[in-house]
């Protein structure tokens, strides 16, 4: 299924670099989709990884053929790398946001936290520094179809991590 054509100017302005993004990109944990398990099974026999001693261990303890194992590696390393994408892509938007709020703001890491359901998403400012909590599914709203109702959400995400916090009062 072709992707929609990204609405928003905001992120067509953040896409348009193609140079590598300067944060850290962390993915905790992650799922292969069931596109991603078809094209591991449909793999040639080259693109199978060699299973690890402690990977071989593993099958035999679940019952598994090491082929049907090591096929189920290689779609956890599509989906591994799926979502290193989504989170270069995510990482690149919030930048361009955290930009347009602030000059001279950056993202520092964007981490995949697919347990708890959302990104953690570290912004450096010339005053410090804070962690902006995305939920994972406004953030696949933004990425997949770049409606201007969810960027606006997700620039209110940003604004609000920018905001310069006053020091409490003992």
């Amino acid at each position: 299924m072709p992707r929609q054509q990204k609405s928003d100017s905001r992120l067509a302005r953040s896409l348009s670099h193609d140079n590598e993004p300067n944060f850290e990109v962390v993915v905790s944990d992650y799922t292969a989709s069931i596109e991603e398990w078809r094209k591991a099974q449909e793999a040639p026999d080259s693109a199978v990884p060699v299973l690890s001693a402690d990977q071989k261990q593993a099958a035999r303890m679940l019952g598994v053929a090491e082929e049907a194992y090591a096929r189920s590696v290689l779609a956890g390393n599509y989906g591994q790398e799926r979502m290193q994408n989504r989170a270069r892509e995510l990482g690149q938007i919030l930048n361009g946001m955290a930009n347009d709020f602030l000059p001279g703001s950056a993202i520092d890491s964007v981490i995949a936290d697919m347990f708890r359901g959302i990104w953690l998403v570290g912004l450096r400012t010339a005053n410090g520094g804070a962690t902006i909590t995305v939920p994972r599914e406004l953030a696949d709203d933004v990425l997949d179809s770049g409606q201007a109702s969810e960027c606006d959400k997700l620039a209110s995400l940003v604004k609000s991590g920018l905001r310069p916090f006053a020091p409490v009062q003992k």
